[in-house]
Protein backbone atom coordinates (compact mmCIF):
# COMPACT_ATOMS: atom_id res chain seq x y z
CA UNK A 1 0.00 0.00 0.00
CA UNK A 2 2.68 2.51 0.69
CA UNK A 3 4.82 1.86 -2.23
CA UNK A 4 1.15 2.60 -4.43
CA UNK A 5 0.73 5.86 -2.76
CA UNK A 6 4.43 6.56 -3.45
CA UNK A 7 3.61 5.95 -6.91
CA UNK A 8 0.64 8.18 -7.15
CA UNK A 9 2.68 11.23 -6.79
CA UNK A 10 4.04 10.88 -9.92
CA UNK A 11 0.51 10.38 -11.35
CA UNK A 12 -0.94 13.40 -9.50
CA UNK A 13 2.24 15.36 -10.45
CA UNK A 14 1.55 14.79 -14.39
CA UNK A 15 -2.17 15.74 -14.43
CA UNK A 16 -2.11 17.90 -11.78
CA UNK A 17 1.18 19.74 -12.00
CA UNK A 18 1.74 19.40 -15.70
CA UNK A 19 5.09 17.76 -15.30
CA UNK A 20 6.99 16.60 -18.34
CA UNK A 21 8.70 13.33 -19.22
CA UNK A 22 11.63 14.73 -17.82
CA UNK A 23 10.67 15.50 -14.18
CA UNK A 24 9.37 11.74 -14.27
CA UNK A 25 12.13 10.19 -15.35
CA UNK A 26 14.47 12.49 -13.24
CA UNK A 27 12.34 11.53 -10.10
CA UNK A 28 13.00 8.24 -10.82
CA UNK A 29 16.65 8.43 -11.13
CA UNK A 30 16.45 9.97 -7.30
CA UNK A 31 14.86 6.45 -6.68
CA UNK A 32 17.69 4.91 -7.29
CA UNK A 33 20.01 7.12 -5.31
CA UNK A 34 17.30 6.31 -2.60
CA UNK A 35 17.85 2.60 -3.12
CA UNK A 36 21.53 2.67 -2.78
CA UNK A 37 21.23 4.69 0.82
CA UNK A 38 18.31 1.81 2.18
CA UNK A 39 20.98 -0.75 0.94
CA UNK A 40 24.19 0.77 2.60
CA UNK A 41 21.78 0.58 5.79
CA UNK A 42 20.96 -3.13 4.74
CA UNK A 43 24.89 -3.89 4.36
CA UNK A 44 25.71 -2.27 7.89
CA UNK A 45 22.89 -4.69 9.22
CA UNK A 46 24.48 -7.90 8.06
CA UNK A 47 25.94 -10.22 10.86
CA UNK A 48 28.77 -12.35 11.33
CA UNK A 49 28.47 -16.14 9.75
CA UNK A 50 26.59 -14.71 6.86
CA UNK A 51 29.11 -13.08 4.94
CA UNK A 52 29.48 -15.76 1.53
CA UNK A 53 25.80 -16.77 1.48
CA UNK A 54 23.36 -15.71 -0.70
CA UNK A 55 20.49 -17.31 0.77
CA UNK A 56 21.16 -18.52 4.68
CA UNK A 57 23.99 -18.97 6.69
CA UNK A 58 25.94 -22.11 7.57
CA UNK A 59 22.89 -24.32 8.89
CA UNK A 60 23.23 -25.41 12.40
CA UNK A 61 23.32 -28.72 12.03
CA UNK A 62 26.17 -29.40 9.66
CA UNK A 63 28.49 -29.62 13.02
CA UNK A 64 30.78 -26.53 11.21
CA UNK A 65 32.18 -24.16 13.77
CA UNK A 66 34.17 -20.98 13.79
CA UNK A 67 37.48 -21.79 15.10
CA UNK A 68 39.66 -19.39 17.01
CA UNK A 69 38.97 -16.73 19.03
CA UNK A 70 35.20 -15.19 18.10
CA UNK A 71 36.32 -11.96 19.12
CA UNK A 72 39.06 -11.37 16.53
CA UNK A 73 36.85 -12.96 14.05
CA UNK A 74 34.02 -10.87 14.46
CA UNK A 75 36.62 -7.80 13.92
CA UNK A 76 37.99 -9.32 10.93
CA UNK A 77 34.53 -9.68 9.78
CA UNK A 78 33.54 -5.64 10.56
CA UNK A 79 36.82 -4.58 8.62
CA UNK A 80 35.55 -6.49 5.58
CA UNK A 81 32.19 -4.96 6.00
CA UNK A 82 33.42 -1.49 6.12
CA UNK A 83 35.81 -2.40 2.85
CA UNK A 84 32.63 -3.28 1.06
CA UNK A 85 30.48 -0.65 2.55
CA UNK A 86 32.73 1.58 0.57
CA UNK A 87 33.54 -0.03 -2.22
CA UNK A 88 29.92 -0.39 -2.96
CA UNK A 89 28.82 3.44 -2.63
CA UNK A 90 31.95 4.05 -5.15
CA UNK A 91 30.47 1.56 -8.01
CA UNK A 92 27.25 2.34 -7.23
CA UNK A 93 27.76 5.93 -7.45
CA UNK A 94 29.46 5.66 -10.23
CA UNK A 95 26.40 3.47 -11.95
CA UNK A 96 23.92 6.32 -10.83
CA UNK A 97 26.52 8.90 -11.95
CA UNK A 98 26.36 7.10 -15.67
CA UNK A 99 22.27 6.75 -15.39
CA UNK A 100 22.30 10.10 -15.02
CA UNK A 101 23.97 10.84 -18.08
CA UNK A 102 21.83 8.90 -20.11
CA UNK A 103 19.01 10.59 -18.52
CA UNK A 104 20.96 13.87 -19.74
CA UNK A 105 21.31 12.79 -23.15
CA UNK A 106 18.02 11.28 -23.82
CA UNK A 107 15.59 13.84 -21.98
CA UNK A 108 15.39 17.77 -23.32
CA UNK A 109 12.43 19.68 -24.40
CA UNK A 110 14.50 22.01 -26.71
CA UNK A 111 17.42 22.45 -28.19
CA UNK A 112 18.05 26.02 -26.69
CA UNK A 113 18.22 25.17 -23.46
CA UNK A 114 21.10 22.21 -22.60
CA UNK A 115 18.92 19.00 -20.51
CA UNK A 116 20.88 19.37 -17.72
CA UNK A 117 20.03 22.98 -16.68
CA UNK A 118 16.13 21.81 -17.08
CA UNK A 119 17.50 18.64 -14.95
CA UNK A 120 18.32 21.06 -12.46
CA UNK A 121 15.23 23.57 -12.74
CA UNK A 122 13.55 19.74 -12.29
CA UNK A 123 15.42 19.79 -8.83
CA UNK A 124 14.25 23.42 -7.73
CA UNK A 125 10.81 22.44 -7.77
CA UNK A 126 9.22 21.57 -4.51
CA UNK A 127 6.67 19.30 -5.56
CA UNK A 128 9.50 17.26 -6.69
CA UNK A 129 11.33 17.01 -3.19
CA UNK A 130 7.61 15.86 -2.21
CA UNK A 131 7.94 13.14 -4.62
CA UNK A 132 11.70 12.32 -3.22
CA UNK A 133 9.89 12.23 0.05
CA UNK A 134 7.26 9.57 -0.78
CA UNK A 135 9.81 7.55 -2.41
CA UNK A 136 12.46 7.44 0.68
CA UNK A 137 9.51 6.94 2.62
CA UNK A 138 8.02 3.80 1.05
CA UNK A 139 11.77 2.25 1.27
CA UNK A 140 12.45 3.09 4.30
CA UNK A 141 9.34 1.71 5.46
CA UNK A 142 9.62 -1.72 3.45
CA UNK A 143 13.48 -1.42 5.05
CA UNK A 144 12.33 -2.18 8.92
CA UNK A 145 8.72 -3.69 8.26
CA UNK A 146 10.61 -6.48 5.66
CA UNK A 147 14.76 -6.35 6.23
CA UNK A 148 14.75 -5.65 10.30
CA UNK A 149 10.90 -6.75 11.86
CA UNK A 150 10.78 -9.84 9.60
CA UNK A 151 14.43 -10.65 9.94
CA UNK A 152 15.24 -10.63 6.36
CA UNK A 153 18.62 -9.65 6.92
CA UNK A 154 19.70 -13.08 8.38
CA UNK A 155 18.67 -14.59 4.87
CA UNK A 156 20.85 -12.83 2.45
CA UNK A 157 24.22 -12.34 2.83
CA UNK A 158 26.95 -9.35 2.29
CA UNK A 159 28.31 -10.18 -1.19
CA UNK A 160 24.87 -10.70 -2.36
CA UNK A 161 23.39 -7.55 -0.70
CA UNK A 162 26.28 -5.53 -2.25
CA UNK A 163 24.78 -6.56 -5.85
CA UNK A 164 21.07 -6.85 -4.68
CA UNK A 165 20.15 -3.62 -6.29
CA UNK A 166 20.99 -3.66 -10.06
CA UNK A 167 18.75 -6.66 -10.73
CA UNK A 168 16.12 -4.88 -9.80
CA UNK A 169 16.78 -1.09 -10.66
CA UNK A 170 18.24 -2.15 -14.37
CA UNK A 171 15.08 -3.76 -15.04
CA UNK A 172 13.10 -1.25 -13.96
CA UNK A 173 14.66 1.56 -15.24
CA UNK A 174 15.61 0.57 -18.82
CA UNK A 175 11.82 -0.20 -19.02
CA UNK A 176 10.92 2.81 -18.14
CA UNK A 177 14.06 5.06 -19.87
CA UNK A 178 12.49 2.99 -23.29
CA UNK A 179 9.10 3.99 -22.48
CA UNK A 180 9.75 7.84 -21.70
CA UNK A 181 12.03 7.84 -25.09
CA UNK A 182 8.75 6.62 -26.59
CA UNK A 183 6.60 8.92 -24.65
CA UNK A 184 8.87 12.20 -25.62
CA UNK A 185 8.78 11.32 -29.61
CA UNK A 186 5.11 11.59 -29.35
CA UNK A 187 5.06 15.22 -27.62
CA UNK A 188 4.48 13.98 -24.34
CA UNK A 189 0.80 13.89 -24.27
CA UNK A 190 -0.99 13.31 -21.26
CA UNK A 191 -2.22 9.56 -22.07
CA UNK A 192 1.37 8.60 -22.56
CA UNK A 193 2.57 10.02 -19.66
CA UNK A 194 -0.11 8.21 -17.64
CA UNK A 195 0.62 5.31 -18.87
CA UNK A 196 4.35 5.49 -18.09
CA UNK A 197 3.63 6.31 -14.71
CA UNK A 198 1.54 3.08 -14.11
CA UNK A 199 3.63 0.85 -16.40
CA UNK A 200 6.41 2.00 -13.54
CA UNK A 201 3.76 1.70 -10.91
CA UNK A 202 2.82 -2.24 -11.48
CA UNK A 203 6.65 -3.35 -12.50
CA UNK A 204 7.83 -1.68 -9.09
CA UNK A 205 4.98 -3.95 -7.56
CA UNK A 206 5.59 -6.90 -9.01
CA UNK A 207 9.53 -6.82 -8.62
CA UNK A 208 9.12 -5.75 -5.26
CA UNK A 209 6.43 -9.04 -4.55
CA UNK A 210 9.20 -10.91 -6.33
CA UNK A 211 11.87 -9.96 -3.81
CA UNK A 212 9.44 -10.18 -0.90
CA UNK A 213 8.44 -14.12 -1.92
CA UNK A 214 11.74 -15.38 -2.68
CA UNK A 215 13.10 -14.01 0.98
CA UNK A 216 10.03 -16.03 2.48
CA UNK A 217 10.85 -19.11 0.40
CA UNK A 218 14.74 -18.47 1.60
CA UNK A 219 13.55 -17.81 5.52
CA UNK A 220 11.20 -21.21 5.16
CA UNK A 221 14.73 -22.94 4.02
CA UNK A 222 16.61 -21.67 6.57
CA UNK A 223 14.11 -22.35 9.42
CA UNK A 224 13.87 -26.51 7.64
CA UNK A 225 17.90 -26.59 7.59
CA UNK A 226 18.17 -25.40 11.70
CA UNK A 227 16.18 -28.22 12.87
Amino acid sequence: MILILANLIPLFGVVQLDWNVRDIITLYWTESVVIGVINVKRMMKSEVGNILSGISPVPKNTGISIQGDTNDFTAAFNVVKLFMIAFFIVHYGVFCLGHLAVILVFFQDSAAEPSLAQSIQTFWKPEYWIGVAAIAFSHTYSYFNNFIEKTEYQNIGLFALMFRPYGRILILHITVIAGGVFVLRLGSPLPALLILVLLKTIMDLRLHNQEREKMAVTSNERSFANQ
